[in-house]
C-alpha cells in the first residue's frame, strides 16, 4: 500500500504556469480499497491518523476541484483558468465537496473563503461563506488594490483547498475621454484633431487620468492630482495657456490655449503641448494658421563701424530686420527687398533681397566703400509694401595717414638720471586717416626706445592711445632719449575729390609726403644713420623715399605720379625726453653745446643772444633796467633742468626786473634776462641772488656781487 507521503514524493505537487496550486492527495481510505492503484499497485491501508493531517480530505469528505475520476484534491477552479487577473478586474472561483467516492456530497456542507489580499482590503468576495448541499460552491474574488500574486484559501471543515491567483498591476495613464473612449498618451482637442486653429484662435485641451480599463483616477480633494503644461509657442511668448498648472480630483482637466501669433510658417506652425502628472506625459500636436504682415522693423547692424575698402580690416556687415504680424509675432517666409540710402564711394549690397525665417528675421550683407560715410539700409516687404530703415552704420575711417600720426610725451625733461628711478611719463600716440577722421577704434601702435623702458604697445580708442615709459639705471651719453611710435598705415595725399582713393585730380607731393621706412632717428639729424630701422618689406635693407605713393586706394592719375604697389607702409613719429639730472649748469656761450633738433642747433637758437657771463655786477646811480645779458643754466648734459623746477631772482643791492618761474615741459635750458636797476641808497654791498630748486633736491643757489655805488 503506498502512502500518502510516498504518493507525493512520487508525483510532487501539482503546478500550472499562471496558478500556482498547493494539493495534498490521499490515496484510499480507512482500510484502503483494491481497485485504486499507487504506482501501479494497490495503495497501503492509511490510517485515520494520516487522514486527519491530510489536506482537501477528512477521511470522509474532500474539497477540490471537480468529481469523479476528474477530481483534484485541495485545487480551487478559477473561471479565468491559468491567465493572470487583471488590476481592478473580477474572477468566479468555484470548489466541490465530495465523498469518499469522488461524488458531490448532497449533504450540506458548509465552505469559508479567505485571502491575504481581502484581509487587508485590497481584495473582495461577493460573499466569504457559502452553503451548498449540491456539493459546489463558488464565489467572486474582485481585486482592489492588489497586486502580485495572492493566495486564496477555501475552507469546509478540516479540510481545504487553494489557489494562487497573479493580479496585475494597475496601469494609470494620463490621455483623454474616459470608459472605452480613453485613449492614453493623447491629449484632445476642443476644435477636434486633425483641425487647423485659425491666428489668435483658441482652444481647449482636455485631459483624463485613468487605468488601463478607461476607468478616471479620484483623488481626495486634501490633495488632489496636480498637472503641469508646456507649449512651444508659450514658451516663445507666442501663444498662452489658461494655467500651466491645473489640479483634478476626478481625474479630468481642462486648459485654454490662446494663439498670439505662432503660426509663423508660410503654411502656418504646428505646436505640440504636453501635459505631466504623477511622471507620466502625454501631448496633441496643434496646427495654428500663420498670421498676416503687419509691420516690419530694424532689429540690429553688426559691427556698426567699417573700415574703409582695402584697408585690410572689417569691410562687411550684417542688418537684420524682423517681420510682424497682426498678433505680434514673427512671420516666417515673408519676402523682403533691400536698398542702400547711398552709393557713396562703392558702398554695395551683394544680395538685394532675402526671405524672412522661422523667427521672422531676415539679414543683408552690406559692403564697405572706399569713402568715409554714413548708410542705412532700407527694407521692404514685398506682400504689402511696408517699409522701414535701419540705424545708421558708419564706414568712418581707414588706417593711419603719415600727416595724420604723431607721438608726444606728457613730460619731455622728467628727473630721470640720479635718485627717481622708476619715475614714469605717460607717451600718447594720435592717429588720424586721410580724412583727418580717427581709424577704427583698437588700431595698434607700437613703440621702440634708446634707453629707459617703454610699454610695447597700444589700442587707439578715438584715434588715440597712450604707453607708460620708465626711467632706469640705463643712462644715454647725451642724457637725450629717442621714442618711436609706429603704426600700419599710408602716405598722405591731397584727395580733391574726396572719393578716397589716389585717382585723377589728386597730388602726391613727394617732397613733402614720400616717407621711408620707419627708423630710430637717435642723434637727432633727421635721417637714417645705420641706427635701428624696421624692415617692413622685409628685404634685409632700409628703404627710402621712392617718390611713388603707397596706398591702399590707388588708381595712377595722369600727372605722371604713379603708384609704388604696395599698399601700407608704416608711418612713424619720435618724441625726445631729457634725462634730465639735478646738477644745475651754466652755459656760458655755443661752443661745444650739441646739437637738440634736426638743423636745430643751439648756436641757432642763441644767434644774437649776449649771455650773461659776468662774476659781479657793477651799477652806476641812476642806471635804470640794464640789460646785463642772458643767463643760460641747464643739467649737466646742457640738456633741461627737470620739470617742475623753480628759479627764484633777488637782490639785495639794486632792484632786479621779475622774481624767477618755473620750468615746465622742455627738453632745452632755462633762459633769464638778467635786467637790473640802480637803488636808492647806493652802495658796494649786496648781491644778486639766483635761487634754483629741483623738486625733490636742496636748493642751489648762484651768487652775483652788485655794486650800485
Amino acid at each position: 500500500m503506498l502512502k500518502l507521503k510516498d504518493f507525493l514524493m512520487h508525483y510532487g505537487k501539482l503546478t500550472s504556469a499562471a496558478l500556482l496550486v498547493t494539493l495534498t492527495v490521499a490515496c484510499g481510505s480507512g482500510g484502503g480499497s483494491d481497485n485504486i492503484l499507487c504506482g501501479g499497485e494497490p495503495c497501503e491501508d492509511t490510517t485515520p491518523e494520516t487522514l486527519a493531517e491530510t489536506e482537501g480530505t477528512d477521511g470522509t469528505i474532500s474539497i477540490g476541484n471537480g468529481s469523479g475520476s476528474s477530481f483534484e484534491t485541495g485545487v480551487i477552479a478559477a473561471d479565468i483558468g491559468a491567465a493572470s487577473l487583471a488590476a481592478n478586474a473580477s474572477t468566479v472561483l468555484t470548489v466541490t465537496v465530495v465523498d469518499q467516492s469522488n461524488s458531490l456530497v448532497s449533504d450540506q456542507a458548509n465552505v469559508t473563503f479567505s485571502s491575504n489580499c481581502v484581509d487587508t482590503n485590497l481584495a473582495r468576495f461577493d460573499r466569504s461563506a457559502v452553503v451548498t448541499s449540491s456539493g459546489s460552491a463558488s464565489v467572486t474574488y474582485t481585486a482592489a488594490g492588489c497586486e502580485g500574486v495572492d493566495v486564496i484559501t477555501a475552507t469546509s471543515g478540516e479540510v481545504s483547498a487553494t489557489i494562487s491567483i497573479v493580479v496585475e498591476a494597475e496601469v494609470i495613464s494620463i490621455g483623454s475621454g474616459s470608459g472605452a473612449d480613453f485613449v492614453p498618451d493623447e491629449l484632445a482637442l476642443g476644435i477636434g484633431a486633425g483641425a487647423q486653429l485659425a491666428a489668435g484662435g483658441q482652444t481647449t485641451i482636455n485631459i483624463s487620468i485613468a487605468n488601463q480599463d478607461g476607468e478616471l483616477q479620484t483623488a481626495d480633494v486634501s490633495s488632489p492630482t496636480s498637472i503641469s503644461l508646456t507649449s512651444g509657442c508659450v514658451t516663445q511668448g507666442l501663444a498662452t495657456l489658461s494655467s500651466t498648472s491645473i489640479d483634478t480630483v476626478t481625474g479630468l482637466a481642462q486648459v485654454v490655449f490662446t494663439d498670439q501669433g505662432c503660426g509663423v510658417a508660410p503654411d502656418g506652425t504646428v505646436d505640440t503641448i504636453t501635459a505631466s502628472t504623477l511622471g507620466l506625459s502625454a501631448s496633441v500636436e496643434l496646427d495654428i494658421a500663420p498670421d498676416t504682415v503687419n509691420q516690419l522693423e530694424f532689429v540690429s547692424v553688426e559691427p556698426d563701424i567699417l573700415f574703409l575698402k582695402g584697408t585690410g580690416g572689417e569691410e562687411t556687415a550684417i542688418v537684420t530686420f524682423r517681420v510682424e504680424g497682426q498678433l505680434g509675432g514673427p512671420v516666417a517666409g515673408a519676402e523682403v527687398e533691400f536698398a542702400l540710402s547711398t552709393e557713396v564711394g562703392g558702398l554695395t549690397l551683394p544680395v538685394s533681397e532675402g526671405v524672412t525665417n522661422s523667427a521672422g528675421e531676415v539679414s543683408v550683407t552690406v559692403q564697405a566703400g572706399t569713402v568715409p560715410t554714413s548708410v542705412r539700409i532700407i527694407a521692404t516687404e514685398q506682400s504689402t509694401g511696408t517699409s522701414t530703415i535701419s540705424d545708421g552704420l558708419t564706414v568712418a575711417t581707414g588706417i593711419a595717414d603719415s600727416d595724420n600720426f604723431s607721438v608726444v610725451a606728457e613730460t619731455i625733461n622728467p628727473e630721470c638720471w640720479t635718485g627717481l628711478q622708476g619715475n614714469t611719463v605717460s607717451i600718447t600716440a594720435f592717429v588720424g586717416d586721410v580724412f583727418n577722421n580717427p581709424p577704427p577704434d583698437g588700431t595698434v601702435v607700437q613703440f621702440i626706445t634708446e634707453g629707459g623702458i617703454v610699454e610695447s604697445s597700444c589700442k587707439t580708442s578715438g584715434g588715440r592711445c597712450s604707453v607708460q615709459f620708465t626711467c632706469t639705471p640705463e643712462f644715454v651719453s647725451d642724457g637725450r632719449i629717442e621714442i618711436m611710435g609706429y603704426t600700419i598705415g599710408a602716405e598722405s595725399f591731397d584727395d580733391t575729390n574726396t572719393n578716397g582713393v589716389f585717382d585723377a585730380g589728386d597730388s602726391f607731393v613727394a617732397a613733402d609726403n614720400d616717407i621711408t621706412e620707419a627708423f630710430r632717428d637717435d642723434n637727432e639729424n633727421g635721417v637714417y644713420d645705420d641706427i635701428q630701422y624696421l624692415d617692413f618689406n622685409v628685404n634685409g635693407s632700409f628703404d627710402d623715399v621712392d617718390g611713388q605713393y603707397t596706398g591702399p586706394s590707388c588708381d595712377a592719375p595722369d600727372d605722371g605720379t604713379v603708384c609704388s604697389g604696395s599698399s601700407t607702409l608704416h608711418v612713424f613719429d619720435s618724441v625726445t625726453l631729457s634725462q634730465s639730472n639735478p646738477s644745475v649748469t651754466r652755459i656760458l656761450g655755443t661752443e661745444n653745446v650739441p646739437a637738440v633738433m634736426p638743423a636745430d642747433t643751439f648756436a641757432n637758437v642763441f644767434a644774437g643772444t649776449s649771455f650773461f657771463v659776468a662774476n659781479s655786477i657793477d651799477l652806476s646811480p641812476g642806471d635804470n633796467n640794464v640789460f646785463l645779458g642772458t643767463l643760460v643754466l641747464g643739467d649737466s648734459n646742457l640738456n633741461s633742468l627737470p620739470s617742475g623746477t623753480t628759479i627764484a631772482l633777488s637782490a639785495d643791492n639794486g632792484e632786479v626786473a621779475g622774481s624767477g618761474f618755473t620750468v615746465l615741459n622742455t627738453n632745452r635750458p632755462a633762459f633769464i634776462n638778467i635786467i637790473m636797476s640802480a637803488d636808492d641808497t647806493p652802495s658796494a654791498d649786496g648781491a644778486l641772488t639766483v635761487t634754483v630748486t629741483v623738486p625733490g633736491y636742496s636748493a642751489v643757489e648762484l651768487s652775483f656781487p652788485v655794486d650800485d655805488n
